[in-house]
């Protein structure tokens, strides 16, 4: 189509119906073309004829490409959309602490805010993949816990101090 398809909706939407100008979608899509018949006549000898050759399947062959441009706009605003929001939730903590606050809305607002403000993107990964497969008790004991655990070593040795690790110590959460 030779690089026609990128623009072929923004066409149809800006063509006027009423002007006498060819659309663009039967410009790419002809519904009506010269052919050249072969056949044979009475003295049994090839004569070519010309004739108008209709192309019913382009009619529906417009519609598909139509409506597959529509469907790739849709869907590249919608990634578009999608990244901008991963890229806000990976540079700032706010949308991080509404998510952890959504999955679990019975676990008090300072142990949420807690842990969101003492682990990083790539800890909050973890535990939003962790509380979003617990049941709702079991994600409030476990964010309390680790809300412990987080203000013990950031209260000791402080944020991003090297040192010795402190390895998480999870009590039974639930009978399995």
């Amino acid at each position: 189509m030779n690089g026609d398809f990128s623009s072929l909706g923004l066409r149809w939407l800006r063509h006027d119906p009423d002007s006498l100008k060819t659309a663009p979608l039967v410009r790419l899509f002809p519904r009506v073309t010269k052919c050249m018949l072969h056949h044979y006549s009475i003295s049994g000898q090839i004569m070519d004829v010309a004739a108008l050759c209709i192309l019913p399947l382009n009619i529906i062959n417009e519609k598909i490409y139509l409506l597959f441009w529509f469907w790739l706009v849709v869907t590249a605003a919608l990634l578009i959309c999608h990244l901008a929001g991963v890229l806000f939730t990976v540079t700032s903590s706010f949308p991080r602490g509404l998510m952890l606050r959504n999955r679990s809305p019975t676990s008090r607002p300072e142990i949420v805010g807690t842990v969101n403000a003492c682990a990083g993107y790539a800890d909050f990964l973890v535990v939003n993949l962790l509380i979003k497969n617990l049941k709702e008790d079991q994600r409030v004991r476990i964010l309390r816990i680790l809300a412990r655990h987080l203000m013990t070593i950031d209260g000791h040795l402080g944020v991003g101090a090297g040192g010795d690790s402190h390895p998480v110590r999870f009590e039974k959460v639930a009978d399995v």
